[in-house]
């Protein structure tokens, strides 16, 4: 009778396992970008259950001045020599985006991805430079993530430039899933390439 009961016990516990593994957990992330505050809101919830509800002010971290306004005290020639820096900067990050990043990314399922900004630098025709060079990096940004993850939403982006303020105002808010035995697979594969790398250098 006790070796019975084991038995199905036994198969209880493989089939919680099973249905654990196949199990999605969705991430909430929201990145609120303003003058006077800048924060990143990261939820994640399993099955409606709320497991981790951060908020990250970035000005109490290191580097705080990092996050202020770009633009500030810049002149027409120093905000275009901004954008172009600042797209070469996200273009070399995609280019050079890892193995073990791409392992995750390429398992998640993207559904809703919108991204407003609303900004000014003070100058007419910096301000319209700048916003053609925001629009560039935005859709190259979320073409890369189509081609890296699953788009399940159409992607809702935009710039809207005001000429005759100089502010940033900028809002990106995401929702991906990803199921739990996939995350674990990716993680070690993650772990077994940074260990195979540590036994070439040694």
């Amino acid at each position: 009778m006790e070796l019975i009961q084991l038995f199905w016990v036994a198969i209880g516990v493989i089939l919680f396992c099973l249905l654990l593994l196949i199990s999605k957990v969705n991430i909430y992330i929201t990145f609120s970008y303003k003058q006077d505050s800048q924060l990143i809101i990261v939820r994640i919830r399993f099955y409606g259950i709320q497991l981790l509800n951060k908020v990250i002010d970035l000005d109490e971290v290191e580097n705080k001045d990092l996050w202020k306004n770009p633009f500030k005290g810049k002149s027409f020639i120093e905000s275009l020599k901004y954008v172009d820096s600042l797209a070469h900067s996200v273009f070399e990050t995609i280019g050079s985006l890892t193995i073990a990043a791409r392992t995750f990314f390429e398992r998640m399922h993207v559904h809703r991805l919108e991204w407003n900004t609303f900004f000014g630098t003070g100058d007419v025709s910096s301000t319209g430079i700048a916003a053609g060079g925001l629009w560039t990096i935005k859709g190259s940004l979320i073409g890369f993530a189509g081609t890296i993850s699953t788009l399940e939403c159409e992607p809702i982006i935009s710039v809207l430039p005001n000429f005759q303020r100089k502010f940033i105002d900028s809002k990106f808010d995401c929702i991906v899933s990803i199921r739990i035995g996939q995350a674990m697979y990716a993680l070690i594969k993650v772990i077994r390439k940074s260990s195979l790398k540590k036994e070439v250098y040694i």
